[in-house]
């Protein structure tokens, strides 16, 4: 496109909706500041029709004028909407989860206050859920950073270890765990930002990456994972993994002998 002909976003005085995006030539220069509006005014703040009067002189301009009046429509706390309740966690798993979780740490010299705890888990399931990246979490489930910052912390007490341990126990009450049959395998996944516990990838060109360690009952449902480079063998992270396990295994008898693939 002509750097003449410019787009640009088309907005009413009154309601400053926009009409959309039509190609118009450019503009005749104004006195004063190009980049401000002609009434002098933040742009937060300005009417509709101080935008309209500006003077664009490239594309790169529209389109940071069209933001603004974007905003001026749409502003930042309209993006605070509530979320699907399916990308929440059930009332009926917080019930069981909020018992595990560390008490809030005392607050000597005040500050601001602590995020709800129900709130950041809506949100931690949410990135679990959607698989969105941290910083494009809708501002109604908290900043991302607060976010994973308490996600680690969680992680740090175990909190993700005993609601796994407690879900399987509930499991074995309602349908019961399949000792006889379990089965482990391995699968390596790309770690490009390194760090420890990761290892070569024998098979992507020697690249930086993890291995998962996974054990299942009959059923499939995981008892165990371990995490090592990717370079281990399988066969040396067999130990780690049964002892991984986050539930007490039974003994085994001779009538019921466990069996492992």
């Amino acid at each position: 496109m002509r750097s003449d002909t410019p787009l640009l976003t088309q907005a009413d005085d009154e309601g400053g909706t926009p009409q959309g995006i039509v190609p118009m030539r450019r503009w005749l220069p104004q006195a004063g500041n190009p980049t401000r509006p002609s009434c002098g005014r933040p742009f937060a703040t300005a009417p509709v029709s101080c935008y309209t009067a500006m003077k664009p002189k490239s594309l790169s301009e529209n389109l940071i004028f069209g933001y603004f009046l974007y905003r001026r429509k749409y502003p930042m706390e309209t993006q605070k909407a509530e979320i699907d309740d399916n990308f929440r966690i059930p009332d009926a798993l917080w019930e069981h989860t909020k018992a595990l979780l560390p008490v809030e740490p005392p607050k000597p010299k005040g500050g601001r206050p602590r995020n709800d705890d129900r709130h950041m888990l809506d949100a931690v399931f949410s990135v679990l859920r959607t698989g969105i990246q941290w910083k494009a979490l809708p501002r109604c489930l908290g900043a991302g950073s607060s976010v994973h910052d308490r996600l680690q912390a969680w992680r740090k007490a175990g909190v993700f270890r005993a609601m796994w341990a407690a879900g399987l126990l509930a499991y074995d009450g309602a349908t019961g765990i399949d000792w006889a049959w379990q089965a482990m395998d391995g699968a390596m996944t790309k770690a490009p930002l390194g760090g420890m516990g990761t290892g070569p990838n024998p098979t992507d060109r020697a690249k930086r990456g993890t291995k998962r360690c996974v054990l299942t009952e009959g059923k499939g449902v995981p008892l165990a994972v371990v995490v090592d480079g990717a370079n281990r063998n399988d066969m040396k992270m067999t130990a780690a993994t049964l002892d991984a396990i986050v539930v007490d295994r039974p003994e085994p008898t001779l009538d019921t002998p466990p069996h492992l693939a």
